[in-house]
């Protein structure tokens, strides 16, 4: 089972979400997406239902913001999003 899963496909994105969907739900790993504006709704709602948030993430800070969808050109150094299961968002730097 994989701890961490990170997609990058060029837009295909989504795609692979829903064919990991079985993985991803029995795993629970990270997962880290490419912040894709036309995506943005689709995966909110994806996430949120496999009880995931959202970040993003600021290496120059060492920080994770919640990712707030109103400012999704913003939100970090980081071009990426990070799902963290909800049980698993207690361990790392956040805001």
């Amino acid at each position: 089972a994989p701890d961490i899963i990170k997609i990058d496909t060029e837009g295909f994105d989504y795609q692979v979400l829903l064919g990991a969907l079985g993985t991803i739900g029995r795993a629970r790993p990270y997962v880290v997406v490419e912040k894709n504006t036309d995506l943005l709704k689709d995966f909110e709602r994806y996430f949120k239902a496999l009880y995931y948030r959202i970040f993003t993430y600021d290496y120059t800070r060492d920080l994770f913001t919640a990712f707030d969808p109103a400012s999704a050109d913003a939100g970090g150094a980081s071009n990426n999003l990070f799902c963290i299961p909800q049980e698993k968002v207690s361990v790392l730097p956040v805001r």
